[in-house]
């Protein structure tokens, strides 16, 4: 008969319990490999592909890719274009308004008066209409 000592001290030794915890991973691997090749319902249906439909089918997907990179791009840039159209029509209809001339008497009066107080405000429109000319030319 076996000595219960000897039983309790192999379980104890954790090299055994280390190649058990392998000899068990390996037998379901081997069982899930078995059944994947012999069992017809866990067979996969992929057939095999020639070299030139591999090579065919990668110049295809990386052929669509810069296709819609380029496309993708494009559209940024056409954004961005409108964006900056539409920030100078807003700059040019702003700017329009301010330097057009007042019917009213008073509100000229009252406009010329901020106008001699504030003369930063009139270096700045000085500047933006030299970026404008400047874009222009």
């Amino acid at each position: 008969m076996i000595n219960p000592v000897i039983f309790d001290d192999f379980w104890s030794n954790p090299g055994i319990i280390l190649v058990l915890i392998l000899v068990v991973f390996g037998l379901v691997a081997l069982l899930v490999f078995l059944l994947r090749k012999y069992v017809p319902f866990f067979k996969s249906d992929e057939k095999v592909k020639t070299p030139e439909e591999i090579a065919k089918e990668e110049v295809d997907r990386l052929v669509e890719d810069l296709d819609e990179e380029l496309e993708k791009e494009a559209d940024t840039l056409e954004k961005e274009r409108k964006k900056e159209e539409s920030q100078d029509s807003y700059h040019d209809d702003s700017l329009e308004r301010t330097l057009s001339s007042v019917e009213d008497e008073k509100t000229a009066e009252a406009m010329e008066q901020y106008r001699l107080s504030h003369p930063e405000e009139e270096e700045a429109i000085k500047n933006d209409e030299n970026k404008k000319e400047e874009k222009k030319g």
